[in-house]
């Protein structure tokens, strides 16, 4: 056997040496058991974790579906609920897409809440 044939790795043996990464580089990552599209989801959760068990906010979901008009679904990475100060919507953003921003301004038109945008600058990621 010569040493060309030898050091060839097989697709399937590449595949799992390879990291699964989004469309824009994003790197999925599992934080308590539960899994993140980016590293910069995984923190925020844990952020808002941290601060709904120290009691400075009611509660949170992640993962919230806004119905869009031609039967489109946004899913808003968090929303948050305040005490006494209302509710916040959040969207974790490495890149934010034409299509991305355009989903965001119908749903601040037809839910009349102002969707909160955490970048990767900001959280020196």
């Amino acid at each position: 056997m010569n040493a060309r044939v030898r050091d060839r790795m097989s697709l399937e043996d590449f595949k799992k040496l390879a990291k699964p990464r989004g469309k824009y580089g994003a790197t999925a990552v599992v934080v308590d058991g539960k899994r993140f599209d980016s590293k910069l989801e995984g923190l925020r959760y844990l952020y808002w974790t941290n601060l709904w068990r120290a009691g400075a906010i009611e509660w949170f979901t992640r993962q919230v579906p806004f119905q869009l008009p031609g039967n489109i679904i946004y899913r808003a990475d968090f929303l948050i609920v305040h005490k006494g100060a209302g509710v916040t919507v959040e969207d974790c953003k490495g890149m934010l897409t034409r299509v991305s921003a355009n989903k965001i301004k119908q749903v601040e038109a037809l839910y009349g809440f102002k969707v909160v945008l955490i970048t990767k600058k900001g959280w020196g990621i």
